[in-house]
């Protein structure tokens, strides 16, 4: 997510340290009904042959 209010974050979790946030991932689960099907993937094989 982009739009988090960094400093809050940083203070919350980090505080005392020199790390800061860059980013907020927020896995979650999809609505099965409103959901694409996942489009065909390479094998290994291929990727490495194509690569």
């Amino acid at each position: 997510m982009s739009t988090f209010n960094i400093a809050a974050l940083d203070e919350a979790i980090f505080s005392g340290t020199p790390l800061k946030s860059n980013f907020l991932c927020g896995p979650s689960y999809g609505n099965a009904e409103r959901s694409f099907a996942r489009n065909p993937r390479l094998s290994s094989e291929e990727a490495c042959t194509l690569a």
